[in-house]
């Protein structure tokens, strides 16, 4: 799974297409957790779990709808608005992180993955090592 998840694609078919519509309740948070391995509709991956890693709060979503791709198409660009810092490891051993995932929970093993993707460049986290995700790294493209 990457991109939309199966999970939210669900809700807003419910919300939009199906019969017996649903409302669609955006979830109160978003998280970003990291993943060292893909998520997927099954199981969500392997999410990190070195010491003392927490999912990091999206506040600072933004979006771009202005963005011209070819064949003149507009799609819109959500990204990060600031850097995400997550805590440094306390151990007890490094760990690769491969992938994200956009959470509805801030809770490491409980509520629904909405989006997710690779790393372009996967990091291996040792010991006293924390991941800095800079301003627009982390991008959804809508098209």
């Amino acid at each position: 799974m990457s991109g939309l998840s199966k999970y939210l694609a669900l809700q807003l078919f419910d919300s939009t297409l199906n019969p017996l519509r649903t409302a669609l309740t955006p979830p109160p948070s978003l998280w970003l957790a990291l993943h060292t391995s893909a998520p997927n509709d099954a199981t969500y991956g392997a999410e990190a779990s070195y010491g003392a890693y927490a999912r990091q709060a999206l506040n600072s979503l933004a979006s771009d709808q202005d963005v011209q791709l070819g064949g003149g198409e507009v799609s819109v660009v959500v990204t990060n608005g600031a850097p995400l810092v997550f805590p440094a490891s306390t151990g007890p051993s490094a760990q690769t992180i491969t992938h994200w995932a956009i959470w509805d929970s801030e809770t490491v093993g409980e509520g629904n993955v909405l989006y997710s993707g690779n790393i372009a460049q996967s990091r291996l986290v040792t010991v006293g090592d924390s991941v800095v995700v800079p301003e627009g790294n982390i991008s959804l493209v809508i098209t």
